[in-house]
């Protein structure tokens, strides 16, 4: 009981997080995975454009009276930013966007983000308390989480040492999470930054996750000052009740270098 006790609560947590992406190795992929799908103007007068990426390094941009076939590629470039060559089928300049904090900037102040869900089914947490988007900035520490099993009735305390030793030490502390314009931050190959294929949805009581290809989304909750929980989907619910993971507001400024924070998370399939 003990053994499938603790396989479920890893599954838990890894569905908690699976929306953040993670890798610890040098991306050299090119067009760099995460950026592929739909990117809308944000901060159009009028009549907005629409980016849609292929993997294969084709795509197109249009708006409601044009459609123009195009090229792309994304590269690191110094000081860790990447950026977006966009190009048309005849090989010509064309656009050049700057990937910072989860948004696409255009040269001529066009700015590109993830279109939102359709709908999104905000969870009813009575924890939660209206929060600014501000009041999310920073990083967190991953403190520990509480579960509720079903049958037989009772609650468990769950520690970081805990979430470490029942995966195997695949988890180690510290966990750390980093929050940047509302958006979710990780580590991307030796590069800080958001996933580009990360959505993320402020609420005002909650910041919800999902990534594309993923049919998951997790909430982070303000609680209180410099606390957030995090709920994310029951993988048995016929067995949990709930999972709740508690976030503390640490001092730094960026998740630390050596951290093995994220290394732990899935890899797309």
């Amino acid at each position: 009981m003990k053994k499938i006790l603790s396989l479920l609560l890893v599954a838990l947590l890894l569905a908690a997080l699976s929306p953040i992406f993670a890798a610890d190795e040098e991306i050299t992929i090119e067009p760099m995975d995460g950026f592929e799908g739909s990117w809308i103007q944000t901060n159009a007068a009028a009549d907005p454009w629409e980016l849609n990426l292929n993997p294969d390094g084709t795509g197109t941009m249009k708006n409601s009276s044009q459609e123009i076939p195009i090229t792309w590629k994304a590269e690191i470039m110094l000081d860790d930013i990447v950026m977006v060559d966009i190009q048309d089928l005849d090989g010509n300049y064309f656009e050049v966007l700057w990937y910072k904090d989860g948004v696409l900037e255009g040269e001529d102040n066009r700015n590109f983000e993830r279109p939102q869900p359709d709908f999104l089914i905000e969870e009813d947490y009575a924890a939660a308390i209206p929060a600014t988007l501000a009041d999310f900035e920073g990083v967190w520490e991953l403190t520990g989480g509480v579960v509720g099993i079903k049958e037989p009735p009772m609650t468990i305390e769950i520690s970081p040492e805990d979430i470490n030793q029942m995966s195997g030490g695949n988890m180690p502390p510290p966990i750390y999470i980093g929050i940047r314009n509302g958006k979710l931050m990780g580590r991307l190959g030796n590069i800080y930054m958001v996933d580009p294929a990360l959505t993320c949805t402020y609420t005002g009581k909650a910041i919800y996750a999902m990534r594309s290809g993923i049919p998951i989304t997790t909430g982070y909750f303000y609680v209180s000052p410099g606390v957030i929980h995090l709920t994310g989907s029951n993988p048995n619910p016929d067995v949990i009740d709930y999972c709740i993971f508690t976030f503390y507001r640490t001092e730094l400024q960026m998740i630390p270098e050596g951290s093995k924070s994220w290394n732990f998370l899935p890899k797309e399939p």
